[in-house]
């Protein structure tokens, strides 16, 4: 195993590593976040590279990043990797290029409530695919996001949901430009009595379905 220091201002903290993506044996990029000892907590992320890891904590202006975790990450080489997740005020993106970090501009999914990305997955530096939830305060969720990043420009992903009362995606994988496979789960009644399913979206033919899948009641898709 190889353990990460923590070094500068993360000397102290707390970090929890969320997921990993690695291009070639000697580089890899992990994601998750720090917790200070006063109790806050951001967004972090890791470069392996030649034997030795550097960490950095991600912190922007205006907040952003406050009480924010990266749990997806997504490298198509050394030179390039996507992170994603959310802060307090929503959804983040943050994109790494020829080692620096920086943070991500892209539209912000429709509604009042914050958005969190769960999982990303790039096949090429102008090709990613990002999918999560739009956060609620209620149960269950409102429903699922996924977004694009084509041609370096990231745009809202069309989806064709069954009706459902809400859900969440947590994992993607990209083969192409024009194929992925996003999994989650589907919730179709409100509670008390609250029922759902595996939920799996497939991009293909440039667009997004539901998938038919064999259900389970209660089970919920973490990854694919």
């Amino acid at each position: 195993y190889s353990e990460i220091p923590t070094t500068g201002r993360l000397v102290g903290q707390q970090l929890d590593f969320d997921a990993i993506s690695c291009t070639l044996p000697n580089f890899c990029a992990a994601v998750g976040n720090a917790t200070r000892l006063n109790g806050d907590y951001y967004p972090v992320s890791a470069t392996f590279q030649n034997g030795t890891w550097t960490e950095t904590e991600e912190v922007g202006p205006n907040g952003w990043g406050e009480k924010g975790n990266f749990y997806g990450v997504s490298c198509t080489s050394p030179n390039f990797c996507v992170a994603v997740g959310g802060d307090k005020y929503g959804a983040i993106i943050d994109t790494m290029k020829d080692g620096t970090w920086s943070i991500t501009s892209f539209p912000k999914p429709p509604g009042r409530n914050p958005a969190r990305f769960n999982a990303v997955s790039c096949v090429t530096p102008t090709s990613c695919v990002a999918v999560g939830t739009i956060e609620s305060f209620s149960f269950p969720s409102p429903g699922t996001v996924i977004e694009a990043l084509q041609n370096g420009k990231w745009t809202i992903s069309p989806t064709h949901e069954p009706p459902i009362r809400g859900g969440t995606l947590n994992g993607v994988s990209c083969t192409s430009p024009s194929y992925c496979v996003a999994v989650g789960f589907a919730v179709y009644s409100a509670p008390p009595s609250v029922l759902g399913a595996p939920l799996v979206e497939v991009l293909e033919k440039g667009g997004w379905y539901v998938s038919n899948v064999p259900t389970r009641d209660g089970l919920e898709l973490e990854s694919v």
